[in-house]
């Protein structure tokens, strides 16, 4: 074994050009979709994959090569790679509520959810305008869920209260009445 791995570690493998076409044909397939519902970001689709996972496919491709000694990273090295990134992608970046990739949420983020928070906060805004008290919960709720309804975003009713509770703790929309709600910038 260890004989193996020192003699692994000095493999430097080369990427042939049917498996970088084949790794660059994912990528551009994969950079290409666009989650189920479009629509509803109006120009501003998460990306399902970024060029640091096409650096990634790379190296998980010539890792593949070098496992089984081999000089040339071939087909076989990239449709190894492509599938564990497909895991990957599936198990850590699959949005429900967009039906979708989102590589946004690797670092915590998720692109459905600050459109939705925008989208309370653009109801919050259009529904307490010139109302000294602001906007119910229950109206606000309700908007937003047509609002989302529209828009094909699968948000439940339990997730929008959630996420008007965390607007709220975060200073963005405040409470001028129990059970009434208005932005923060409107103050």
């Amino acid at each position: 074994l260890k004989k193996y791995i020192a003699f692994a570690r000095r493999i430097r493998p080369k990427v042939s050009r049917k498996a970088a076409e084949r790794i660059k044909e994912y990528y551009l397939t994969l950079r290409m979709q666009t989650p189920q519902s479009e629509a509803m970001y109006e120009g501003e689709a998460p990306i399902p994959i970024t060029p640091r996972q096409l650096e990634a496919l790379i190296r998980l491709a010539e890792a593949h090569a070098k496992m089984l000694l081999k000089e040339t990273v071939d087909i076989e090295d990239a449709e190894a790679a492509i599938e564990l990134m497909n895991y990957m992608l599936k198990t850590v970046a699959y949005d429900v509520s967009i039906g979708g990739i989102d590589i946004h949420m690797l670092s915590g983020y998720r692109h459905s959810k600050m459109l939705v928070s925008d989208i309370i906060m653009e109801k919050a805004r259009e529904l307490s305008k010139g109302k000294e008290e602001g906007v119910s919960r229950v109206e606000l709720i309700k908007a937003v869920m047509e609002e989302l309804n529209v828009k094909r975003i699968r948000y439940t009713e339990k997730m929008v209260k959630e996420l008007i509770d965390e607007l709220r703790e975060t200073g963005n929309l405040y409470m001028p009445k129990a059970g009434y709600f208005k932005p923060a910038e409107e103050s």
